[in-house]
């Protein structure tokens, strides 16, 4: 009854969202990706958790990856892939964290590609 009474009577059609099952690491569109958009990208979508790449200045906690770093420290043959995975897929598939998972339609693939970019993979 609660949910009947609160419900809008004209609920807004569902989303679209299309979860990348198997994700690579973008090497193919490395040559075309750009330091400059995807520094937009990472200020808009990861910034406000993982603070400035590189030192994790302003990150919301010191339990927040440094990025790259702490990727590179644990993953340094598979860095790029692991980045674009944790985007990808957050904690979607039980990997550790509480970042959310970024689907098509939140993120493009040129744009985790010009992600890597800034921040140097």
């Amino acid at each position: 009854e609660y949910f009947d009474k609160n419900s809008p009577t004209d609920p807004a059609p569902p989303l679209p969202l299309t979860v990348i099952r198997n994700v690579s690491d973008l090497s193919n569109l490395a040559a075309g990706s750009d330091k400059n958009r995807g520094k937009d990208v990472y200020d808009r979508s990861c910034r406000t958790c993982h603070g400035d790449p590189h030192t994790g200045n302003g990150r919301l906690s010191s339990k927040v990856s440094i990025i790259p770093e702490d990727t590179i420290s644990v993953f340094p043959t598979q860095a790029r892939a692991v980045v674009v995975e944790k985007i990808r897929h957050g904690k979607f598939f039980n990997i550790g964290g509480v970042m959310p998972l970024y689907p098509a339609e939140s993120m493009t693939d040129p744009e985790i590609a010009d992600i890597l970019a800034y921040i140097g993979l």
